[in-house]
Order: C-alpha cells, then sequence, then structure tokens
C-alpha cells in the first residue's frame, strides 16, 4: 500500500473518484474487477479500487 501512494498516488485517487461518480451521478452499481496480473501497477488499480468501494459502500 505505501508503495502504490508513493509512486502512483493518482491510480488510488482516480479510482475512488470514479466509484463515487458512478455511484452517485450515474446511479451504477460498483462491481468487483478482477486484480491485474501486471505488478507492480496492477496491485495499486486493484487497491485504489477496493478502496474505491469501501469509501462509497
Amino acid at each position: 500500500m505505501e508503495y502504490c501512494k508513493q509512486y502512483y498516488p493518482s491510480t488510488l485517487t482516480r479510482a475512488i473518484n470514479t466509484a463515487k461518480i458512478a455511484k452517485s451521478d450515474l446511479n451504477i452499481p460498483i462491481q468487483h474487477i478482477e486484480e491485474f496480473n501486471e505488478l507492480p501497477f496492477g496491485d495499486c488499480e486493484a487497491i485504489g479500487t477496493k478502496r474505491g468501494q469501501k469509501a462509497i459502500s
């Protein structure tokens, strides 16, 4: 997680913001996406998505 914050802060922010917009503005249910196989970006994206889901649930 610290690695993601240090090297991919925009990934976490973007995922959380996208989740909020999808739920509030478009009324689209947030669904779990599979974690990417690429590292490290994929893990950071997956973590960001999970945090986004938690933020809007």
